[in-house]
Order: C-alpha cells, then structure tokens, then sequence
C-alpha cells in the first residue's frame, strides 16, 4: 500500500510552492501522469508501459543506486556495481509502475519546498486517502547539471527509501553477497 501511495504521489502532485522552474517540472509530469491514469483507451499494461517510461525520465536511480550501496561500491567489481545500478533501476521502476494500476485518485498538496543546497530541494506533501487519513510524503529532488529535476528520494512518515535500502542491502551484502542481493532484486522486478 505505502508503494502505490508513494508511485501516485510521485506522478500526480499538482504544483511546487516556490522555484518557478520546480513548479514547471511538476506541472508537466502531473499533467502527463493524469491523462495516463485516466486513459480509458488504453489497458492497464499499457498505462504501466507509460509510466514506466515516466519514472525512468524522471527518477535518477544510477544516484539512487549508488547512494544505497555506498562505502560498498569500492568493495566490489565494476561489473557487480553496473549489474547492481541497473538491477536497482529495474527494481524501483517496475515496482513503483506496478503500484499505479490500484490508483483511486487521492488528492495530494504541497506543503512546501525547502532549498537545502545548490542541488537537492525537499518537497513536502501531504496525501489525504478516501478513508480521511493523511500520509506525509516528502521527495528529495536534485537539479542535475542540465537543469533538468530528478526525484533522488521519497520519504513516507518519515522513513527514507533509500535509506531503508541501505541498511536492508548492506545487511544482505555482508551475510550473502552483493550476487545473491542482485538476483534477488531482479526476481521482485519480475
């Protein structure tokens, strides 16, 4: 459930309070994500085809990836640290397009936006659910040298995703090896 909240927040949140160039961003990827969830033309796959799309352009999960591994990177091989990233970016994507097909609508606002430095902004929303619950969910967002804004991070009540990543892989990595977490990532992305 904490998945679809986190696919249909990232897709759908209407506008960024503050940096002009944020707000643009998160206009175009609302206005894009809205007419794709409520194509009626189009099957269920399909819609998760064009969001798939979506997060790849607008989630930059090689930092993600590299992030969750940290220190361990320098421990293993190059080809282990490439098969990990795209693995990783495999994983995240197919899990959060999954999560779109149970969309219902919920209303999302920005809260605010955060400056923290030259590149990473925090913006925080706030989802209000069918049932009258409401879920804080707040992104890391990067400008990449391009201009261009990425989603780095979604941290729900709280809890970082990468951050839970790091500790659950590190765990993983030092009782079975870097292999054996790759592989499992690569079955859940199935």
């Amino acid at each position: 459930m904490k998945k679809l909240l986190l696919a249909i927040i990232f897709i759908t949140s209407s506008a960024f309070a503050g940096d002009s160039n944020i707000e643009n961003y998160v206009h175009k990827l609302m206005n894009e994500s809205i007419d794709v969830l409520n194509d009626t033309t189009i099957d269920q796959d399909a819609k998760a085809a064009k969001v798939r799309i979506m997060l790849t352009n607008n989630m930059n999960t090689y930092w993600m990836a590299r992030f969750t591994l940290g220190r361990i990177i320098k421990t293993i091989s190059e080809t282990q640290a490439s098969s990990f990233i795209e693995t990783y970016r495999s994983y995240v994507i197919s899990t959060y397009a999954r999560a779109v097909s149970q969309y219902k609508g919920e209303k999302v606002e920005i809260q605010s936006v955060q400056k923290m430095d030259e590149e990473f902004s925090i913006v925080k929303t706030q989802v209000y659910k069918s049932d009258g619950n409401i879920i804080n969910v707040n992104y890391l967002v990067k400008e990449e040298r391009s201009g261009q804004y990425n989603v780095c991070d979604v941290i729900t009540e709280g809890i970082s995703l990468i951050n839970s990543h790091k500790a659950e892989y590190g765990s993983i990595i030092a009782s079975q090896g870097i292999d054996v977490l790759i592989e499992s990532l690569k079955q859940k992305a199935k």
